[in-house]
């Protein structure tokens, strides 16, 4: 560090793209225009954010700066050895210290500064997965009522086109129930059907997604949940019983002597 020599210190990925199964210690790097020695090797950390955190070269501060030309640094991570909410009050008094800020209420305007623990940072997250959960949530609400909608409709306009054949098929001996249930079934099937196609494309487009997920920022592990796959199904079948009830009951209601009369 005080010599600014040029040494990395390698993530695993890295290490594995580099040098595959060889020892990457001593060995040589470029980056850029400047090579380093390799003089260490991370245990694998995973990823977090999005972010690969095994594919990464360390290298001394005192050297990024000379390479960079920055003087300042913009962000500074440490892992804390005892409690949490005190090494974060001693990085943030420590900071307004150097910085030479007078902050005795504590007013986190006045800093030059930000200081996240990782505990808010989850929270953060978590705090933006709520929204967008709920948002989903709520756009998905609406698409089930429209379609549900469509889906009545287009029951009521089957009844009306088949008016004939249940005023034959109730003079044959079918009864109300029998009639209900065939309109219901009919209904159920289609939202099956349609939840079935929605199934495949949204599994199609997070394939696709994580393939650009991982050619841009890290690796993604693509999977499918049978548990959110059956849900969806299920929604789609109730979504289909519910909005299919008006449409079979008028089916099941009609007199067979007007239903054999109707042009």
């Amino acid at each position: 560090e005080r010599a600014a020599r040029a040494v990395a210190v390698l993530g695993p990925d890295t290490a594995e793209d580099l040098f595959a199964n060889e020892d990457p210690i001593g060995r040589r790097i470029k980056v850029g225009e400047k090579s380093y020695t390799v003089v260490g090797l991370l245990e694998a950390v995973g990823s977090a954010f999005f972010v690969n955190l095994d594919e990464r070269i360390y290298v001394p501060l005192q050297t990024a700066k000379h390479v960079t030309g920055q003087k300042y640094v913009n962000i500074i991570s440490f892992r804390h050895a005892g409690d949490v909410d005190l090494a974060f009050y001693d990085v943030r008094s420590l900071l307004r210290q150097r910085h030479g800020i007078i902050n005795p209420d504590d007013d986190p305007d006045k800093d030059d500064f930000l200081v996240r623990s990782s505990n808010q940072a989850v929270e953060i997250f978590s705090t933006v997965s709520i929204g967008l959960t709920s948002f989903i949530t709520a756009i998905a609400a609406i698409s089930l009522i429209v379609g549900g909608i469509g889906i009545m409709n287009i029951m009521l306009v089957a009844v009306t086109e088949r008016t004939r054949e249940i005023g034959l098929r109730k003079a044959l001996g079918a009864r109300r129930r029998d009639i209900l249930l065939q309109f219901l079934i009919e209904a159920v099937l289609l939202t099956l059907i349609g939840g079935c196609i929605g199934t495949l494309l949204g599994i199609l487009l997070a394939f696709l997604i994580s393939l650009g997920v991982t050619f841009v920022l890290t690796d993604y592990q693509f999977a499918i949940s049978l548990t959110a796959v059956c849900a969806a199904l299920c929604i789609a079948a109730v979504t289909g019983l519910l909005f299919g009830l008006y449409p079979a009951r008028k089916a099941a209601m009609h007199s067979p002597m007007e239903a054999l009369r109707y042009e």
